[in-house]
């Protein structure tokens, strides 16, 4: 599903956040990525999204090399990859139901499909009884849960997850985390960059885990530490 090849990223006051990365994550994989403050992980991310552009190397997502891909083709690409962030990144003004619902808007989706589709994921993050909610009357969990809707509401076959525990406390992360692990079971491929030691030593999945750029381990059933 995503395959990095000798991928390097060095931004332009010199700093190498990523150097020659090789990695393969197949389609329904679950991965963690670990590593320090600046070991490259959000880089990484934002590579697979075409925010930011690398230095050198291929990275190929379904097969298509990204990296040659032109400027008004990358938010076809964005519509295939959900994301979720440590911030929530909620519209305040709107409610649960328009915040799903705006990322179907903005992709052309009709209105049955909304419709029919925002609540389906709002029962699945376990939000259905919220939908005429804003954004302040939730929980962070809660907040977090709408995130996770709107960005797996076109069923996008990759999602990413940038720290998405980083302002919850344990109880609500094991929740968080659970979900996330149903919506890979379903198919989706789903990364995962974060600090939480007690969430990756529990699920056991993937471990990647970055240093100065650089894979320093790799392990199929893995933990924080080494």
């Amino acid at each position: 599903m995503i395959e990095f090849k000798k991928v390097s990223k060095v931004y332009g006051d010199g700093t190498t956040a990523l150097k020659d990365i090789t990695l393969s994550v197949k389609k329904g994989e679950f991965l963690f990525l670990v590593g320090p403050s600046g070991s490259g992980k959000s880089t990484f991310i934002k590579l697979i999204i075409r925010e930011i552009y690398a230095t050198s190397g291929s990275i190929l997502v379904a097969g298509r090399n990204i990296c040659n891909l032109k400027t008004n083709r990358i938010p076809q690409l964005r519509r295939n990859i959900g994301c979720v962030f440590q911030d929530f990144k909620l519209l305040p003004n709107k409610t649960i139901f328009e915040n799903v619902a705006f990322a179907l808007e903005v992709i052309g989706k009709s209105g049955y499909v909304i419709k029919v589709q925002v609540p389906q994921v709002l029962q699945l993050v376990g939000l259905h009884n919220k939908m005429k909610s804003y954004p302040y009357q939730l929980s962070g969990g809660e907040q977090q849960r709408v995130s996770i809707a709107r960005a797996f509401v076109n069923r996008p076959p990759v999602l990413l997850a940038d720290e998405p525990t980083g302002n919850l406390d344990p109880v609500t992360s094991d929740g968080i985390m659970k979900l996330l692990s149903r919506i890979s079971l379903v198919g989706t491929t789903v990364i995962m960059a974060t600090h939480n030691r007690s969430v990756v030593n529990s699920m056991r999945r993937r471990v990647v885990e970055l240093e100065r750029g650089e894979i320093v381990r790799d392990q199929k059933r893995g933990v924080y530490g080494s």
